[in-house]
């Protein structure tokens, strides 16, 4: 609740007065905004015991390392890492728990769609001698105006700083209150680690899924390891193909699907650039990520792992909203996977009434010369539906038509033995059932974990 939010002049005049917080602050490309909040709130010597800002490059890669850009998680570790050590080595704690904060910032003005972003991290003590932590987020900086952006650091970094100090008993309480006194039009959060042995409670997966939940940020995407990566660095120059499903639980269609697809967009992707298959789910209609559904999309990302495959879990219901925020990430072939079916609601108008430009803008966004849906059959004993055997409404048969003829629909070749009818949702009725034979429809991986972990209604 609004009323509950602690001002940010209040949370660095809580931190100053915490004679056990005491540490460094090092900025680069947005002033030092941070440790301006401490100095302004007053006792700031009880708290800082360095700020700087290396902004020159050479002084910069003197003091840090080299890095292969600026703006990027690695400089931010390695600030952090020189910085802690600095202090740890050159001072005894005295009662106190050392902390050494830093960000590394873009900052732009006036574009019509901000590009600005910023990697900002903590490594940190809560107990005097106690084990070191570390949490890192990444954020999209929304504002228009460089002094609106540098703003929003400071007041992000305060709130880092005293989430990491007081709100680390769970990750709803961690993560909401990393954009206190700031909004989502602002800010976006797509990005979070942490470690440390004071933080072994929190679950990673679980704090995503606050970031998801609370709107902070529109895309997650876990690696086949299970870790959250930052989309643009994971994508940056690949081609991507991406299959929306529900995963609840994974079914060996869905992966036979992506294996064809796969060998589909190899056509397209003339200049052979890397590639990066990816299973996407929405989860747009999680509130609390603390009711029962949590788990469930836990329980998608664990098998999806489990299969090698990396998951990209999204609050967007239309196709185009994933391709526009992937192309974000990437200028490469960008291939959306699509059942035939799912061809007509694609082509309802009704679902882009409240969207500016309709269908038409919509289909730009969804379209380019590097971006397609690549759609597999869907067949029944009496029927065969493919994108060339569909017909949209009349008024939109032009356009259908153009897109099919310059292969922004394409139709899968090669599906002629996948069972196309079989669902996640038969799979769960099976398995509630206690019928033996679901495991015919899944992966072997994905098996093993469900009866070990009575996933998906399995009693």
């Amino acid at each position: 609740m609004a009323e509950d939010i602690i001002s940010t002049p209040r949370k660095a005049s809580i931190i100053n007065d915490d004679e056990r917080l005491y540490g460094t602050f090092a900025e680069i490309g947005a002033g030092q905004e941070v440790a301006r909040h401490f100095f302004q709130a007053g006792h700031a010597s009880n708290t800082i015991a360095k700020t700087m800002s290396a902004y020159d490059m050479t002084f910069s890669d003197e003091i840090y390392g080299k890095a292969s850009r600026y703006v990027s998680c690695d400089r931010l570790v390695n600030m952090l890492s020189h910085e802690y050590t600095l202090l740890s080595e050159r001072l005894d704690t005295n009662g106190r728990c050392f902390f050494a904060f830093a960000n590394t910032v873009a900052t732009s003005s006036h574009q019509e769609e901000s590009t600005s972003h910023a990697w900002m991290g903590l490594r940190f003590q809560l107990k005097e001698n106690g084990p070191v932590n570390e949490i890192i987020i990444h954020a999209r900086l929304l504002d228009r105006l460089r002094l609106q952006q540098q703003e929003a650091i400071g007041i992000l970094g305060v709130n880092l700083i005293f989430a990491a100090a007081y709100l680390t008993d769970n990750e709803g309480m961690l993560v909401s209150s990393i954009i206190d006194n700031l909004t989502t039009d602002r800010v976006q959060v797509d990005y979070i680690n942490f470690n440390g042995k004071d933080l072994e409670h929190l679950s990673l997966q679980k704090a995503g899924l606050h970031l998801l939940a609370f709107k902070m940020s529109h895309s997650l995407i876990f690696s086949e390891d299970g870790k959250i990566k930052q989309s643009t660095d994971y994508l940056y120059g690949k081609s991507v193909v991406v299959l929306r499903g529900t995963y609840a639980p994974i079914t060996t269609t869905n992966l036979e699907i992506l294996e064809k697809a796969e060998k589909a967009a190899e056509i397209f992707n003339t200049d052979k650039k890397p590639s990066s298959s990816i299973l996407e789910f929405t989860i747009e209609d999680l509130e609390d990520p603390d009711e029962q559904p949590y788990q469930d999309y836990l329980n998608r990302i664990k098998t999806i792992n489990a299969c090698g495959h990396s998951v990209m879990v999204t609050n967007f219901p239309l196709f185009f909203q994933i391709k526009s925020y992937i192309r974000k990430c990437t200028s490469e072939q960008i291939n959306i996977i699509v059942g035939s079916s799912l061809l007509e609601k694609i082509f309802d108008e009704t679902y882009y009434d409240q969207k500016k430009g309709g269908i038409l803008n919509a289909f730009g966004k969804l379209f380019d010369y590097k971006a397609r849906l690549l759609v597999f059959p869907f067949k029944t004993d009496s029927l065969c539906s493919t994108a060339k055997t569909y017909n949209p409404p009349p008024h939109l048969s032009g356009l259908y038509n153009y897109l099919l003829d310059n292969h922004f629909i394409v139709d899968i070749l090669g599906c002629e033995d996948i069972d196309t009818t079989q669902h996640s949702s038969m799979v769960r009725e099976l398995l509630q059932k206690k019928d033996p034979s679901w495991k015919n429809f899944v992966p072997s991986e994905v098996s093993q974990i469900i009866e070990k972990q009575k996933m998906f209604g399995l009693t």
